[in-house]
C-alpha cells in the first residue's frame, strides 16, 4: 500500500516522473548490452548509457574495459534495431573506492608507523589535524 502511494506521489510530479522515466530507460539500455556481451564480461559491465549515436559503457576494471572494447561491435550490432544507429562506443572505468571494507583484507601499519602517528597527533597544535593522525593511526592499527 505505502510503495502505490510512494510510486503516486513520486508520478504526480512531472520533473521526478521525467526522472524514473529515464531511469528505466537507462536500466533497459544496460540489460540489453548485458545481453549482448558474453559471460563472465556480462556482470562486470556496471552501467550504460547512450546520447546521439554515442554508446557508453562503465565496467569495473581496466581488465574487463579491454574486453568490453574487444566486444563493442558485436553490442553496437545487437543493438540496432531498438537503439538505432550507434556510431561510436566508449568503455570507461568506474574509480575504485579508497575504503577498505572493515576485515582482515584492509591494510595494516607496522607498529612503528602506528606510534609516529600517535606521536605526530600528540605533537600537533592544530586539533583537527590531531584528530586525524589518531584515527589514521587506530585505523591502521586494526583497533
Amino acid at each position: 500500500m505505502a510503495i502505490r502511494q510512494a510510486s503516486r506521489f513520486l508520478k504526480s510530479n512531472r520533473h521526478i516522473e521525467a526522472l524514473l522515466v529515464e531511469i528505466e530507460h537507462s536500466a533497459a539500455l544496460l540489460q540489453a548490452v548485458r545481453r549482448a556481451l558474453p559471460p563472465p564480461s556480462d556482470t562486470h559491465c556496471l552501467h550504460a548509457g547512450l546520447r546521439q549515436g554515442a554508446l557508453t559503457l562503465t565496467c569495473d576494471s581496466p581488465t574487463w574495459a579491454a574486453r568490453l572494447r574487444f566486444a563493442a561491435p558485436q553490442v553496437q550490432a545487437a543493438l540496432r534495431g531498438v537503439y538505432g544507429t550507434i556510431t561510436i562506443c566508449r568503455v570507461r572505468v568506474q574509480p575504485q573506492s579508497l575504503v577498505h571494507p572493515r576485515g582482515e583484507d584492509r591494510p595494516r601499519l607496522s607498529p612503528e608507523a602506528v606510534s609516529h602517528l600517535r606521536q605526530a597527533a600528540e605533537d600537533s597544535e592544530d586539533p583537527q589535524i590531531a584528530a586525524a593522525l589518531r584515527r589514521l593511526a587506530q585505523a591502521g592499527a586494526g583497533d
